[in-house]
Parts: C-alpha cells; sequence; structure tokens
C-alpha cells in the first residue's frame, strides 16, 4: 500500500501534503506526480514516471524553513515596530495582505 502524492508541483503543494502526513502521523510509503499540466496527456506521462517522496525530502525542507522564518520574522518585527513607532496600523514582513 502506498499513497500517490497529487499536491501542486512546488514547495507549497509539497509542505502542504507534509503538514498533512506529519499531522496524522502516517508511516505509509508514498510516492509524487510531479506534472505541472492538467492535461489527460500530462496526467497519463506524470503517472508513468512516479517519483520516491524522499527525492522531495530537501524542497520540503526549503519549504518549510520559509514558513517558518516568515512566521518568526512576521511575529518579532511586527512587535518592535508596534513599539517603536507608536499607534497605528502597520504592516511587516515578506507577505503583505
Amino acid at each position: 500500500e502506498r499513497i500517490l502524492v497529487a499536491t501542486d508541483a512546488g514547495r507549497e503543494g509539497e509542505l502542504i501534503f507534509r503538514y498533512i502526513y506529519s499531522y496524522l502521523e502516517c508511516r505509509t510509503p508514498f510516492e509524487r506526480l510531479w506534472i505541472s499540466s492538467l492535461t489527460d496527456r500530462a496526467i497519463r506521462e506524470g503517472l508513468q514516471h512516479l517519483r520516491p517522496g524522499n527525492e522531495y525530502d530537501n524542497l520540503y525542507l526549503s519549504a518549510k524553513a520559509r514558513s517558518e522564518a516568515d512566521w518568526i520574522v512576521g511575529i518579532n518585527a511586527s512587535l518592535a515596530l508596534a513599539v517603536a513607532a507608536g499607534r497605528g496600523v502597520w504592516s511587516l514582513g515578506r507577505v503583505q495582505t
């Protein structure tokens, strides 16, 4: 038995899958479908070239590091800016909304 991972091809898709996999404390081996098109042909070709999940460990780790860094910088820098700048609404960090 195995899991076929078909989240978005990229580090964010990998991160989403790994967070769920970890949360569920899953130990089932998984393979990765890596496609950038949703045409029948692309999907069929992708299914013929599945890769072991551990080949994407570095992609996951880079996404996790980026996510944690965004959180740490956002929390600390936002507090520092609020203290330094005083009253008002301030937005700081890599992600601006």
